[in-house]
């Protein structure tokens, strides 16, 4: 990509801010720590590391919190209103982000691969009054990173861009407070605790996925199957969660519909990262992956 075209899509990262940014932004946000990150993915996009990405997406947690930045106009492409976030291209600046929906969101970020359809969904939304900003949108892989830190001012961290002269604290869990033995009662009487209860859905992106991520159905592989919200997949055009795509599957396949066999996330069983994330089932609890 040319020196001209960074500095393109430099000047649409500024429009962005520009837009979201207050007259007047004071530094005593009230804050203890950045919030636990809702990204757990693990990959890098415009020279930004997935741990730059998470710190910006922490700060832009306490941002819209309180008030600061908003989805409410909906998407900047297609106008939707549902499933509406942010995207951002420069992650040094927790206010270069445009608010866009889920499917757009999608498409955007997988336009490297599938470019055909970006293309087509910018064709069909052409009459957006921020289109010339998504067109600007480079279509293959750049280091933004690098030529903001060599081209721009500081502070070049998106913490120090809300708060300059503090030192706000990672996300720290609460430590939970050790149950006390039960010193009366003989150690024969002590059961090992299991959880109890239904666990709750799964939540693609609580189990560290995120929007466009490619899960493998094993008895057909070469299914083209992603992550398409939190709750739902995306497979042929359709949107299905994930009871029903294995019902379907399985149906077309003449496979059993066992959600614990067949899902992989690259080599990790999606079993594996369901009781990793909430936990392991009660031996006497019925059932698996759940998303009911």
């Amino acid at each position: 990509m040319t020196q001209f075209s960074l500095a393109s899509l430099y000047e649409i990262s500024r429009r962005w801010s520009q837009r979201n940014s207050p007259e007047a932004l004071t530094s005593d946000i009230p804050i203890k720590q950045l919030p636990r990150t809702r990204y757990d993915g693990n990959n890098s996009y415009n020279g930004f590391s997935a741990d730059e990405r998470k710190r910006t997406e922490q700060v832009m947690q306490v941002l819209r919190r309180k008030g600061f930045l908003s989805t409410k106009a909906g998407c900047s492409l297609c106008g939707s209103t549902e499933r509406t976030q942010f995207h951002a291209e420069d992650y040094l600046d927790p206010f270069a982000a445009t608010p866009i929906c889920g499917p757009c969101h999608m498409t955007l970020h997988q336009r490297f691969n599938k470019p055909n359809r970006w293309l087509e969904r910018l064709d069909r939304f052409s009459d957006s009054p921020f289109i010339a900003e998504f067109r600007v949108l480079p279509m293959e892989q750049v280091d933004f990173a690098t030529w903001l830190r060599e081209n721009t001012d500081g502070p070049h961290d998106p913490v120090r861009a809300v708060w300059p002269d503090r030192d706000i604290p990672d996300y720290s869990p609460k430590a939970k407070p050790l149950p006390q033995a039960a010193t009366s009662a003989p150690k024969t009487s002590m059961k090992a605790e299991t959880p109890r209860g239904p666990r709750p859905p799964i939540g693609f992106f609580q189990c560290g996925l995120e929007i466009g991520t490619r899960l493998t159905f094993r008895p057909a592989p070469e299914e083209d199957i992603t992550v398409h919200t939190n709750r739902t997949l995306l497979w042929r055009g359709r949107e299905l969660s994930l009871t029903a795509l294995t019902n379907s599957l399985a149906k077309e396949y003449g496979v059993s519909n066992d959600r614990n066999r067949h899902w992989f996330v690259g080599d990790v069983s999606l079993s594996d990262i369901y009781d990793a994330t909430y936990g392991p089932k009660a031996a006497s609890a019925e059932g698996d992956i759940s998303d009911a």
